[in-house]
Formats: structure tokens, C-alpha cells, sequence
């Protein structure tokens, strides 16, 4: 056994030094794109191969392993841990990160000729091996040191198109936003060394400088932004539109989980958990589901309307992740097990289908030129395999019965309803509202997709672009096809993916029982086979009723009886969602910019613009980033250029550092 986790730790290790290598190839080779891509892609793909393999025999009964190693970096140590929390959350690192790779690849083939394919490449396989770290890392610093290389890779990735005013707002938006998160953590993490700890297996609240609920918002303000969570969300609707869409769909779909892997680590670590803290993450999970797809409803950019359902789907998550906090308060085992188990289960449906959806609509924007859903449309007829793939991915985000983007919800409800009726207090008022919450949330997620599915997919072509947009090669849809096939998978077997997922719970609720959760979730499989099994039928059915008829009549999509209708005679996104929008309105707080009336005898043309800000970004986060870049512009004056001020800047550390260190002894001599 002790042979078999060594393995593991080893394939891990093999796929780390993989990634490293392939992003130096890729970097040296960068103006060959084909070598570069070889380099890159390949590595990518090899180094998931790896690490994959390790992690599912870990979750499949391998227990927790270390391994340290030398490092020169004061207060740090090469420490790693693997154990059935991390793999959790490293298994869609290497499935995504694999399939968003080979796509990658002839994705930026397409924009070989505005600048060196390799780096951006190296960008990516620097960005996997650092989220791999975070969730081995089992010392305080080298989680740091990974945390950070994670949000400078993922910039440098985000801003590719920097010659864009809009990327690089959004790139200076996502990295003033993470390292004031990162500000947090510092704080966190220096608190709760204080007793001179700095290993995750070794670390508790004894020696910590701070109380706990001090330590809990740090933790939920530096994690929480990462992941996504409402407030501290702002970065994300900017930041992954602008990206490449096969790291748009890596950073939504993988990246904003690290910040739940933070907060399933640390939290624990707190001691007992109050019952605010339950309570406080179902209100900002419930508050960002609602809040996500009500204003992805308000979209038209494609990828930003899927940057806001990330946000729901965080949401949804931080939602199940307080009711096992709940679980946990109340000496509820079973409570807990059905949110911790949920949340993760949530979390890794999310991880498939919304790496999906990004794929998709990512090459469908490079190929219209247009990320506007309006100037879409038409797509399923002319790319049946890609659009028929988009679609299962929009009714798998939308939990429709037979997929499995179903099974998490449903173990979500079943916590919350079980738990709200056997509570009391603040606690059942908690669970039961959270009900209405989230079945809100899934019927304005299936307007939304449906929405979005209706007005890019279907009907007639709305712009030139859409009508001569070509199919993407096997390269993009075959990841996109394992990646629908694992959440078919998934729905098939929900039992069995749950009984992968409860050791994990150990790790963030002592005590949980998650035996009896897979039989809740088992009868599931079968709904899930017969659904299949029914659209089987059902198409096979069709071919076979296409084939045997005689005569086969052929007209334009949305004719309406009209002799020659036009594609401007569709349903546009915008009034498709305006029924459901006009509710939502002091939420959503939309503004419309319109000329009814223009001046002269003969008008030309009439404007209508209507415009839905982000109100947190606007009213709050905007005034602060705006604080924090004057404050830094008055720090441009010690930027000298000159030696000897930078040496008058060495000599005065020098003295600050010695004065710091004669300080404490000259205390300790008086004593």
C-alpha cells in the first residue's frame, strides 16, 4: 500500500516537471508556431495524462500521502500533501486543463499572425501547474508563492489582446482585485502562524494571534474573491470575456474553484464554526445565484452572459458549502454531509459543462467575429456535431432531469428541505428560504439558456458573418465531445460519483456521515438512462421518418407566413429577455439610452441602447480602485532612475532591518 501512494505522488510530480518543461519549450520556440504548439499542447496533454491517473487512484481508496523536499526560501519548505480534499479539486485541473489545451492549440492557430503562439501556451502550462500546487501545497509560504504565480499567469493570459482598451481595463481590474484578496490572505496566514506553524497538517487555532471570526472573513474575502462569490466578484464578468476562450473556460470552470478549495482548507482549521458562519455564506451564495443569472439575462456578449453563470453556479456552491457549515454547528452529520457532498458534487458538473459551453460559444465567436449573440444564429443547422454538443452543455447548466447537472441540485434541495424540517430557529428559517432561492435560480437559468440557445443557435443567420462562419476542425469539438460524455458519465452514475466525493468530506466536517447520501442520489442513474435512451429513440425515430419520406420540403426558420422573411423579423436577445428583465428592474438598475424623436423634417434613424451595469462594481469597487491607483501614482516620485537614490533606499533597509533586530534583544536583556 505504502508502494502505491508513493506511485501517486510520483505520477503527480512526473506530470508538475511535464508542464514546467513544456512551458520552456514552448517559450523558446514561441515565433515557430507549429514546434511551439507541439511543445505545448503535447506537454499539456501528457502532464494531465499523469496527474490524472494519480488522483483517481487516490480518490478511488488511496490514502493521505507527504512529501517534502529542500528549499532555500526563508520560512518556506518544498512540502506537499496529497490527500482526497485536494484530489477533489485537482481531477478537473488535469480533465479541463487536458481538453482546453488540445483546443487551445488551433484556437490560437487563428491568431498566429498577431503575435508569438509559444507564450501564451507557456502562460497555460504555467497556470495548471500552479493551481496543482495550491492544492498540494502543505506549507504556508509555497501555498503563497503558488497562489500568486496562479494570478500572474492567469493575467498575463487574460490580457493576450492587450492592444484592446477593454482587456486591459479588465486586466488591471482582475489584478487589483486579486492582490487585494492576496493582502488578505497575507494578513490570514500571518495570524495564524503566530505559534511559529507554518504546515497545513500541523496547523490549528491554538497559537493564533486573532479570534476566529477575524480569521473567517479573511478567509472569506481572500478566497471568496477568487471563487467568485458576490461581492468580491466583480473581476470575473470583465475578466474571462477577454481571455482566449479555452482559458475563459479554464478560469471559469477550474480556476474560481481554488478559492472553494481555500475556504474547504482553512475553514476547518478555525475550530468549531458559529452559526453566523453558515448563515453568512447561504445568504452571499443565495445572493449570488439570484443575482448571476439575472444579470447574465441582461447580456448579449456571449461570454460575458457565461461569465455571470459562473457566478450563479459559484453561488449555488457557497450555498451547499454554508449548509454543511449549518451541519456541522448543529451536530447534524448528515446535514452536513448532504451540503459538503452537494457543493462538491456541484462543483464538478460545473467544471464539464461550463468548459463546454465557453468552448463552444468561444470558437463561435472567433468564427462570426462577433461575440454578440445577435450577430449569431443559425449555427445548429450548419455545425450539427459543435451546436448539438452546445446544447446538451446549456441543458446540463440549466439541471434539466437526465444530465447531470440535476443530480448536484437535487442533493442541494434535499439538504436544505431534510434540514429545514427537522431545525428550528434561525437555522430552518435559513435552509427553507434557500429553497425558493435556488428553485428561482434554475427556472431563470433555463430562460436564460434557453435564451441564449435560441437566439446564437437557432433560426436564421443574422449576420454575415453567422451565415459564412465555417465548422471548427476535430480539434475543437473533440474536447468538447469527452467533456459532454463525462457529464453524461456523471448522470449515469451519480451513486458512484458521490461514493468518490465522501472521502473528502473527512477533511471539512469531522464526524459527517455521507453513507446514506448516495442512495438518495442513486435512483438518478436510472432517470438518466432512460432520458438517454428516450432521445435516442426519438432521433432514430426521425432518420428513419426522413428517410421513407417521398417529398422533403425545405423552409426558412421563423417565417411567420411572411413570403420573404428576413432575419431581422427573429426574436432578438434583448426582447426575448425583457418580459423577465422588467421584473428584475431595481435589481438590475438598467439604463436605456434612446432618441425617439431626432431632430429634422426627415429623420434617418432612430438609437435605442439600453445599458445594465454591475451596481457592486459601479457603486463600490470602482471608487476604491480608483483610490487605490491615485494613492500609488503619488508613490511615482521615489522612481528616481538615479543609483545613488536607489542606494540611499538600500542603506535606509539595511538600518530599518538591523534597528528591528537590536530592538527585541535590548527587551529581553532588561527583562
Amino acid at each position: 500500500m505504502a508502494g502505491a501512494r508513493v506511485r501517486q505522488v510520483t505520477l503527480l510530480g512526473i506530470g508538475l516537471a511535464i508542464w514546467l518543461a513544456g512551458a520552456l519549450l514552448a517559450f523558446l520556440t514561441r515565433r515557430r508556431p507549429t514546434e511551439a504548439t507541439l511543445a505545448g499542447v503535447g506537454s499539456a496533454l501528457a502532464g494531465a495524462a499523469f496527474g490524472a491517473s494519480g488522483v483517481i487512484a487516490t480518490l478511488a481508496g488511496g490514502g493521505a500521502e507527504t512529501w517534502s523536499g529542500g528549499w532555500a526560501v526563508p520560512l518556506g519548505s518544498l512540502s506537499l500533501r496529497l490527500d482526497p480534499l485536494a484530489a477533489v479539486f485537482l481531477l478537473p485541473i488535469y480533465l479541463v486543463g487536458g481538453a482546453c489545451a488540445l483546443y487551445g492549440g488551433a484556437y490560437l492557430r487563428a491568431h498566429a499572425d498577431t503575435g508569438p503562439v509559444g507564450t501564451p501556451l507557456a502562460g497555460y502550462n504555467l497556470l495548471l501547474a500552479s493551481m496543482t500546487v495550491v492544492c498540494l501545497a502543505d506549507n504556508l509560504v509555497l501555498f503563497l508563492v503558488a497562489w500568486e504565480l496562479m494570478t500572474l499567469s492567469s493575467y498575463g493570459l487574460v490580457v493576450q489582446e492587450d492592444k484592446l482598451e477593454s482587456v486591459r481595463a479588465a486586466g488591471r481590474r482582475y489584478l487589483i482585485a486579486a492582490h487585494l484578496a492576496t493582502g488578505a490572505l497575507v494578513l490570514l496566514f500571518l495570524l495564524l502562524s503566530a505559534g511559529g506553524r507554518l504546515e497545513l497538517s500541523g496547523l490549528s487555532l491554538t497559537g493564533a494571534a486573532a479570534p476566529a471570526a477575524l480569521l473567517f472573513l479573511l478567509a472569506l474575502a481572500g478566497f471568496g474573491t477568487k471563487a467568485g462569490i458576490v461581492p468580491f466578484h466583480v473581476w470575473l464578468p470583465d475578466a474571462h470575456p477577454a481571455a482566449p476562450s479555452h482559458v475563459s473556460a479554464l478560469m471559469s470552470a477550474v480556476m474560481v474553484t481554488m478559492g472553494f478549495y481555500g475556504l474547504a482548507r482553512f475553514i476547518p482549521l478555525l475550530g468549531p464554526p458559529p452559526l453566523w458562519w453558515g448563515l453568512v455564506l447561504m445568504a452571499l451564495g443565495a445572493a449570488g445565484a439570484l443575482g448571476g443569472i439575472v444579470f447574465a439575462l441582461a447580456q448579449r456578449d456571449v461570454k460575458r452572459i457565461l461569465a455571470y453563470s459562473t457566478i450563479e453556479n459559484a453561488g449555488i456552491i457557497a450555498l451547499a458549502f454554508g449548509v454543511g457549515l449549518l451541519g456541522t454547528t448543529l451536530d447534524q452529520p448528515g446535514l452536513a454531509a448532504l451540503g459538503w457532498l452537494g457543493g462538491l458534487l456541484h462543483l464538478w458538473n460545473h467544471a464539464l459543462f461550463k468548459s463546454v459551453l465557453f468552448l463552444g460559444y468561444g470558437v463561435a465567436a472567433q468564427r462570426v467575429h462577433s461575440r454578440d449573440a445577435e450577430a449569431m444564429g443559425g449555427l445548429l443547422r450548419r455545425w450539427p456535431l459543435t451546436a448539438g454538443l452546445m446544447v446538451l452543455g446549456a441543458a446540463a447548466i440549466t439541471a434539466l432531469p437526465g444530465l447531470n447537472g440535476f443530480s448536484g441540485e437535487w442533493l442541494i434541495f434535499y439538504g436544505l428541505l431534510t434540514g429545514g424540517v427537522r431545525q428550528g430557529g434561525a437555522a430552518q428559517i435559513a435552509l427553507l428560504a434557500g429553497v425558493p432561492a435556488l428553485a428561482l435560480t434554475g427556472a431563470l437559468a433555463v430562460a436564460c439558456f434557453a435564451r441564449l440557445t435560441g437566439v446564437a443557435l437557432l433560426g436564421e443567420p443574422r449576420s454575415e458573418g453567422a451565415r459564412h462562419a465555417a465548422a471548427p476542425g476535430w480539434e475543437m469539438w473533440l474536447p468538447m465531445l469527452v467533456l459532454v460524455a463525462l457529464c453524461t458519465a456523471v448522470a449515469w452514475a451519480p451513486g458512484r460519483v458521490i461514493g468518490l466525493l465522501a472521502p473528502a468530506t473527512g477533511a471539512v466536517a469531522r464526524g459527517a456521515v455521507p453513507s446514506g447520501v448516495a442512495a438518495i442520489v442513486a435512483p438518478l442513474g436510472a432517470v438518466a438512462l432512460l432520458a438517454t435512451l428516450g432521445l435516442g429513440l426519438g432521433m432514430t425515430l426521425r432518420w428513419l421518418l426522413v428517410r421513407r419520406a417521398a417529398v422533403i420540403r425545405r423552409a426558412p426558420t421563423w417565417g411567420c407566413g411572411y413570403a420573404r422573411p428576413a432575419p431581422r423579423m427573429q426574436y432578438t436577445a434583448s426582447s426575448f429577455a425583457a418580459p423577465i428583465t422588467r421584473i428584475f428592474q431595481p435589481l438590475l438598475g438598467t439604463r436605456v439610452e434612446r432618441e425617439l424623436d431626432p431632430p429634422g423634417r426627415w429623420p434617418g434613424a432612430l438609437s435605442w441602447r439600453s445599458l445594465t451595469p454591475d451596481r457592486a462594481l459601479t457603486g463600490f469597487y470602482e471608487p476604491l480602485f480608483r483610490s487605490v491607483e491615485r494613492a500609488l501614482l503619488r508613490l511615482r516620485g521615489l522612481q528616481q532612475g538615479h543609483l545613488a537614490t536607489y542606494l540611499l533606499y538600500i542603506v535606509l533597509t539595511v538600518l530599518v532591518l538591523v534597528v528591528s533586530m537590536i530592538l527585541p534583544l535590548g527587551a529581553g536583556t532588561r527583562r
